[in-house]
């Protein structure tokens, strides 16, 4: 089942047992996050100044090479449901495991975004079709 959230002209679905994290919803940059309780997430960034949406994808980049040492990353361009995108496909370790990320950004009504989505290496695989799902149920109601 799906639920949906819906806060200050930002919508999107997600499953229902995720849990949503809003803190500042006034904030610049303001970032929404949906996390299930393995520590897999996913999550919007919306700017709104005039910031290129390559630089906020090197950004969260240089932000995850901060934290994690050993990080391999593939630069990405793609579209997302007729919108294009730039960002990076990540791996890295944490606590012995493989972590699996994408970093997306791209235009939208809001603003420019930032969309990363998070999960251990073989829970990525499982969890692709669920952020796939919800980036695009984004973009489908930012139009």
């Amino acid at each position: 089942m799906t639920a949906t959230y819906e806060k200050l002209g930002v919508r999107f679905m997600y499953p229902e047992n995720w849990e949503i994290m809003d803190d500042d919803p006034l904030a610049e940059p303001r970032t929404i996050a949906a996390h299930n309780d393995t520590g897999a997430f996913w999550s919007v960034t919306i700017y709104q100044s005039e910031v290129d949406e390559s630089e906020i994808a090197a950004s969260a980049l240089a932000a995850l090479r901060e934290e994690y040492e050993e990080l391999e990353d593939q630069p990405v361009n793609e579209s997302i449901a007729d919108v294009d995108a730039c960002g990076y496909d990540v791996q890295f370790y944490v606590q012995q495991l493989v972590a699996a990320a994408r970093i997306r950004s791209f235009p939208s009504g809001a603003g420019k975004v930032l969309m990363l989505c998070q999960a251990e290496d073989r829970e990525f695989d499982r969890l692709e079709q669920v952020f796939q799902a919800m980036t695009l149920s984004y973009l489908k109601s930012s139009e």
